[in-house]
């Protein structure tokens, strides 16, 4: 008899013809009376008895030889898996008997090069002889065939089912007691109730009938029986069993116990068609339960290739989460994703490849640089992509393993050169306490070592590689215990193991001298270095000094990276996060980037079905932190939210298509995110927000609410409070609009907000428009899911009907997980200023020829008629173009203040003059300034303020295209992150920058952030610059380079403990660090009168104390007495005496300058031996004024009832 048993088999040829799939058929094996017809063996042996089939393979066939080929020819599309019950014949600890599923349709079978999953890989538990079962899911197969080879086929024709491979091979025996395939009666799974820990659900894949016996059901919880106690049927396709005891799942997924379900199969709990359950032996699964605390964040679900949420264009509610954008939002061009595969590439932003390169392959040979190899390589891996990132690994000598034990091919990732060997450099082992594999590293703080780092540095420099056009970040590396060599800080280990203990000053010297490398060999490309250290002690804010960016990790360890300072992030008193936008990894939008490890290892970071949630608050995470750069693995969790992340990277808040916050309240423990003084900041830390924000106040208090586990003990989390908030409740919330994102007026935006909709009530949000306040409403219908509803509104901020920009009200307090303001497109003008009125005002409509006042949206020219634009209020543009062949200007006045939110252009055409004068006003620009464009542009500035967007870089150009550009600044503030004078111009136009007073303040905290090329000069008279950050070295280049003039100057000395000063003849230039003003490098000029003037005009070598002519005269005798200091006859005007009555008169020359920083006085004294001077005992009796350099001082000295009396003369600084 044949015990295969085909279902529905009337139908086939109907299926066949049609070239449908209506019904789905089921072939079950169960070798009952020894036959195993439809089943082919390869390179092994089948027998049947018993109602068992045992396949015997020999040693020799333990890898890719022995298969099974299952004979199918039937229409199990709707339903294509299969189920095993199995046992193992060779058993070994850990073993695993690694499987190859393929499949054929039509004569072709899925192969290497198929669109999608062409094998998969299930795995028999070769540790242990009992039964066990697995389910085999065909289904990827068929997708991979049908992308590949289309849609219209027959039936699959044969199942082909690999046992061995090449890292899990197998030989021996094996046993199977039945295989089902298609649509068969199976248990899906075995889950504890997620509602009941004392009932365990056994999910069935088709409905059945008939009754369950307790006593045929074993349940071991970590070994121990806990006996099922009653039996149920739900639904017909769960049978519940009620267990004596609950099972405890602890917080930890780790933790949880080993639990089995063994059935016996002695009930008669049938399907349709006499499909008997039959018995099996599962593990018991927690993936319900866990699925059910982390379900409003969906499941896990690996998905290849990202893709953009629709975006909504009406008032509407949808279920779950919306992370839509309108179709026009591009992303911004820095904006990068690095995938670990090779096969994405349709992303919202910039896609990199990955290349890493050893210093072994640069440098085979001492001396030898092979950098062609690795240009090719370049442009190889850009193919297809938008660039690349390249690693260069160089400390990792080999890799050993403790136990003799093959390593899988790890130790090919040596990248260090073998030449190295022959120097005294020392190996340490990163990892001494693990017993699988350790990383040795060469000793990069080694001087042998160091030194050839940095000829391989320059030699890349001179290799042209980083002018590279497809070359987009380079990681700079350092050591680890990784094959990433992440930056790891030298500690006590090391040291015992070199022997000896390099001083934290070496250290520091080192590591910085290796960014220097770097930042050198680079020059202009620097913006492409990304340095793998992030902590202090990496010295990551030098490398911020010198333009190089930094990329972090582990943000998928979300609550660890919260407070960290150097990269302008801070958690403030009131438990909120703060985002310093003049930090220089964000305000110059250096390469800032981590990565999300948050899908790869599925149990590292907690409980698998945790990750959605923590892929989300993560990716949240980054784009609060500014990050422009995400490592990201070949998997998303979320498509939606990953195209989401793409287009929100690189923001600033010109620039950003929204703003957001995640209303959520996490709490951190006293091991992470320390304060600068090493103290706990642990508590609370309340919402992730990015340019929207939501505070408490009275009568807008919040509640932080539906809580979830934090999925592991985590030395970040609060283990005595191991949960999350994720939303708030509250009858009012407020939510405060960052001023900078929308200018003052109505503005069109999208309002977006999730909501738990099991709590029945109304959501209302309350704004203000021009018309007063208006409200709109959402009503929560009691459903156990998170909603988001759109709200399309025209909306005024700052109104002052409000205490917020908007707020949202519910009597019932609703839970509001996340809220989202998205900018609305509007049709720009473009608005011409013709004057009609003659008045000249930028506010009044008559003077535009589109008859209304410029919006700021729209692009605003003065180009038209020459003369002044007034702007005395507010004003506002998009653009802004000021440019007229008989000069056209735009001046501030007090009162007014001009904002721009894009670019502003002085001098846009031919020979025309384009000017903007602030008296006394304000300008606010949101992106760039240029000087002197196409033609002449000019910037005065008699005081008021002009800033300059800090939250991105956004310099001040002086002269950068053809025109020329001149910059007065005569009084008042410029804040500008940087500033570019005669930059990348091609030689043409003049850049001329006069500080004639006034302040110009250089946010940038890198060299670039003040260049100048060309014709490009400095002019500093009684201005100061202020440049943040030690730039005493790049400013002495500047002067070196004789950009910089300084003439005149300030008549005081703004601090006498400087760094660096130059003299001309004329005044004296100083810089200074920290002293004039803290973290910042101050620049000013004095004028040079004293003695410094007069030391200039005759070129002394040595100081006041010296005496160049060797008269026995100091040179600062000399200064005050008018002398010669080069020649000895000439010593100046001796004092001289004249006898009078009562005693005599002495006589001294004066400078007659008040400048001349001189004191004179005398000094007497009657003993020479005592050396006792004082002085007293002369009167000044009268100063003899002549038109010349010295007056002469006349002092009467009493001699009556003294015998002895010396005299001298005291010349000093005062």
């Amino acid at each position: 008899m044949n015990h295969i048993r085909l279902k529905t088999a009337c139908l086939l040829a109907l299926v066949l013809f049609a070239g449908m799939h209506i019904h789905a058929a089921s072939i079950i094996y169960d070798f009952e009376v020894g036959s195993y017809v439809g089943i082919a063996v390869e390179n092994a042996t089948l027998s049947a008895a018993d109602g068992e089939l045992k396949m015997s393979i020999a040693e020799e066939q333990q890898s890719w030889k022995a298969r099974l080929l299952f004979d199918i020819n039937q229409d199990i599309f709707e339903l294509p898996r299969m189920f095993f019950r199995y046992r193992i014949g060779h058993v070994e600890p850990d073993k695993v008997a690694g499987c190859a599923v393929t499949i054929t349709i039509d004569g072709l079978t899925t192969s290497n090069g198929d669109l999608g999953t062409w094998r998969i890989y299930p795995g028999l538990n070769a540790s242990t002889d009992a039964w066990q079962n697995i389910e085999i899911d065909l289904a990827p197969l068929v997708e991979s065939w049908e992308l590949t080879h289309g849609q219209q086929h027959g039936n699959i024709e044969t199942i082909n089912f690999y046992i061995g491979n090449a890292g899990d091979p197998y030989f021996g025996d094996l046993w199977f007691e039945y295989i089902k395939i298609g649509d068969v009666l199976a248990v899906n799974d075995v889950q504890v109730n997620p509602f009941n820990q004392q009932e365990l659900l056994v999910n069935l894949s088709k409905p059945v009938t008939g009754t369950a016996m307790a006593s045929n059901f074993t349940v071991l919880v970590d070994g121990i029986m806990n006996p099922v106690m009653q039996t149920s049927l739900s639904n017909s396709t769960v049978v519940v069993l009620r267990l004596d005891s609950a099972i405890e799942i602890p917080r930890e997924v780790t933790d949880v116990p080993d639990m089995s379900l063994s059935y016996n199969g002695n009930d008669s709990l049938v399907a349709e068609g006499d499909d008997l359950l039959e018995a099996f032996d599962l593990m018991v699964l927690t993936s319900a339960y866990a699925e059910n605390l982390w379900k409003y964040w969906g499941t896990f679900n690996k998905v290849t290739q990202p893709y953009p949420a629709v975006w909504i264009t009406n008032n509407t509610v949808v279920n779950g989460w919306d992370w839509s954008l309108p179709e026009s939002v591009a992303a911004d061009p820095n904006a990068y994703f690095k995938f670990a595969g090779d096969d994405i590439h349709e992303l919202s932003c910039g896609s990199l490849r990955d290349l890493h390169v050893t210093w072994d392959e640069l440098e085979p040979t001492e001396g030898v640089y092979d950098f062609e190899s690795l240009r090719q390589q370049i442009l190889d891996a850009a193919e297809g992509y938008d660039g690349v990132s390249l690693r260069l690994r160089a400390a990792l000598w080999e890799t050993v393993s403790p136990t003799g034990l093959p390593l899988s091919g790890m130790q090919l990732r040596e990248n260090a050169p073998r030449w190295m060997d022959s120097l005294d450099i020392a190996k340490i082992n990163m990892h001494t306490d693990r017993t699988d594999y350790q990383v040795h590293n060469l000793d990069i703080m080694d001087p042998d070592y160091h030194s050839r780092y940095q000829l391989l540095i320059e030699a890349l420099g001179n290799s042209g590689i980083p002018a590279m056009e497809e070359l987009k970040v380079v990681n700079l590396c350092y050591r680890s215990a990784s094959y990433g060599e992440e930056f790891t800080v030298y500690d006590q280990d090391d040291f015992d193991q070199l022997g000896f203990e390099y001083t934290a000053d070496e250290i520091a010297s080192r590591t910085k001298e290796r960014l220097d490398f770097w930042a050198d060999a680079f020059g202009t490309n620097v913006w492409k270095l990304m340095y793998v250290g992030s902590g202090l002690q990496s010295h990551v804010d030098y490398a911020g000094q010198l333009g190089i960016g930094s990329r972090n990790g582990f943000i998928e360890m979300y609550g660890a990276t919260i407070h960290m300072p150097q990269f302008g992030i801070t958690i403030n008193s009131d438990r909120h996060v703060d985002v310093d936008e003049t930090n220089p990894f964000i305000a110059n939008n250096l390469r800032f980037g981590d990565e999300n490890e948050e899908y790869s290892n599925e149990e590292r970071f907690g409980w698998k079905e945790s990750f959605p949630y923590r892929y989300q608050i993560s990716s949240f995470r980054m784009l609060q932190m500014r990050r422009n750069y995400v490592m990201h693995d070949n998997n998303t969790l979320n498509p939606e939210l990953t195209w989401y992340l793409g287009l929100g990277l690189s923001r600033n808040v010109e620039n950003t298509p929204d703003a957001w916050v995640m209303l959520n309240e996490l709490s951190i423990s006293p091991w992470a995110n320390k304060n600068e003084d090493g103290s706990s900041n642990a508590g609370p830390v309340k919402n992730v927000e990015r340019w929207l924000y939501q505070r408490d106040i009275s009568g807008y208090e919040t509640t932080p609410c539906m809580a979830v586990p934090t999925a592991k003990d985590l030395w970040y989390a609060d283990n005595g409070r191991p949960y999350d908030y994720t939303a708030r409740k509250g009858q009012k919330m407020g939510f405060v609009v960052d001023d900078r994102l929308l200018l003052m007026g109505e503005h069109p935006v999208v309002i977006k907000v999730s909501y738990y909709d099991g709590v029945p009530g109304t959501l209302k949000l309350v704004y203000t428009t021009s018309s007063g306040t208006q409200e709109k409403s959402v009503v929560a219908t009691g459903e156990d899911k998170v909603k988001t509803v759109t709200f399309f509104i025209d909306a005024v901020m700052d109104a002052p009907d409000l205490n917020f920009d908007f707020e949202l009200h519910s009597v019932e307090e609703v839970p509001v997980f996340f809220v989202r303001l998205i900018k609305q497109e509007t049709d720009p003008k473009t608005c011409e200023f013709v004057n009609t009125t003659g008045d000249g005002r930028w506010t009044n409509a008559a003077n535009w020829d589109v008859g209304t006042v410029p919006a700021t949206v729209d692009a605003v020219h003065h180009t038209s008629v020459a003369g002044s634009l007034e702007v005395d209020a507010e004003s506002y543009a998009y653009i802004l173009n000021i440019s007229h062949d008989a000069m056209a200007t735009v001046a501030v006045s007090p009162g007014g203040h001009l904002m721009v939110k894009n670019d502003v252009k002085l001098g846009t055409f031919g020979n025309s003059i384009g000017r903007l004068l602030l008296n006394n006003g304000a300008a606010t620009i949101g992106n760039f300034f240029f000087v002197g464009d196409s033609s002449h542009g000019e910037l005065e500035i008699n005081g008021g303020n002009l800033n300059l967007s800090l939250s991105a870089w956004n310099p001040l150009r002086i002269g950068t295209g053809e025109g020329d550009g001149t910059v007065n600044l005569n009084g008042g503030t410029i804040l500008t992150p940087g500033v570019e004078m005669d930059w990348s111009d091609t030689d043409a136009g003049s850049s001329t920058l006069n500080l004639n007073s006034g302040l110009l303040q250089i946010e940038g905290s890198f060299s670039a952030a003040l260049r100048m090329d060309d014709d490009a000069v400095m002019n500093i008279d009684q201005g100061v610059l202020r440049w943040r950050g030690d730039r005493i070295a790049d400013f002495t280049t500047l002067v070196t380079n004789n950009y910089v003039n300084w003439s005149n100057g300030q008549t005081n000395m703004l601090t006498e403990d400087w760094e660096q000063s130059w003299t001309n003849g004329n005044s004296i230039l100083f810089a200074d660090f920290n002293d004039v003003s803290n973290g910042y490098t101050t620049v000013w000029a004095t004028r040079t009168s004293g003695y410094a003037a007069w030391s200039n005009q005759y070129g002394l070598v040595f100081g006041p104390d010296g005496d160049d002519d060797n008269d026995q005269f100091s040179n600062f005798v000399e200064y005050g007495l008018g002398g010669d200091p080069t020649n000895p006859a000439h010593q100046g005007h001796r004092p001289t005496f004249e006898k009078g009555s009562d005693g005599f008169n002495y006589v001294h020359a004066v400078r007659s300058d008040p400048n001349s920083g001189l004191l004179y006085y005398l000094e007497l004294t009657d003993n020479l031996v005592s050396n006792v001077w004082k002085n007293e005992g002369y009167t000044v009796i009268g100063t003899n004024i002549v038109d010349g350099d010295f007056n002469f001082v006349s002092n009467r000295i009493f001699t009556a009832g003294t015998t002895n009396q010396f005299i001298r003369l005291i010349i000093e600084e005062n």
